[in-house]
């Protein structure tokens, strides 16, 4: 049997936004009919939200936080206790005290299982108003590329992985560890 793997912001949904009515009926069909699976760096609640129940249900397994939490269906089949170090944590207060973009919408430092999403932006509640200005702002300055780097000089045992339009994803693994779960 076929198996389809599919990531979810800004491949099966808009960044951060729900998915069109008109796809969804589409998806969850297909879903129906084949094997499949989705990858995403958002949580559990997120990736529910962006492409409703029935559809996450619907999967035969669902990789949140880029496979570091795992469910099949509503049931957690594993859950990473990796969490970032206090130096780490330092270091992005560090960041987003050096970046020059002028608004910041709330949380800067989300943690997640397994890992960690840092925006300089942040999430908050006018956030999606927001994040146009800084999607040209990033593609101007190359901001999330730079930080990446920074990090990754700093601590080259982690995964920083630019995810959606306005953060980084920060672990100790990455999406391609889900590869394990599958016998290709």
């Amino acid at each position: 049997m076929k198996v389809f793997i599919f990531d979810v912001d800004g491949t099966l949904t808009p960044s951060r936004k729900q998915i069109d009515s008109a796809f969804f009926a589409e998806f969850l069909i297909f879903c129906c009919k084949f094997d499949v699976y989705l990858v995403t760096g958002s949580d559990r609640d997120k990736t529910v939200e962006q492409v409703g129940l029935d559809i996450y249900n619907r999967c035969k397994r669902v990789f949140n936080c880029s496979g570091a939490d795992i469910y099949d269906g509503n049931n957690s089949v594993y859950r990473s206790e990796w969490k970032p170090s206090d130096e780490l944590i330092t270091f992005l207060n560090r960041e987003l005290d050096r970046s020059d973009f002028p608004t910041r919408t709330g949380n800067h430092i989300e943690h997640r299982p397994g890992g960690i999403n840092f925006s300089i932006l942040g999430r908050g509640n006018d956030n999606m108003q927001s994040r146009p200005e800084y999607v040209k702002w990033d593609i101007n300055t190359n901001e999330r590329v730079e930080i990446s780097k920074r990090i990754k000089r700093e601590f080259p045992d982690l995964n920083i992985q630019i995810g959606g339009e306005t953060g980084l994803d920060i672990s100790d693994d990455d999406k391609s560890q889900i590869i394990k779960y599958f016998n290709f």
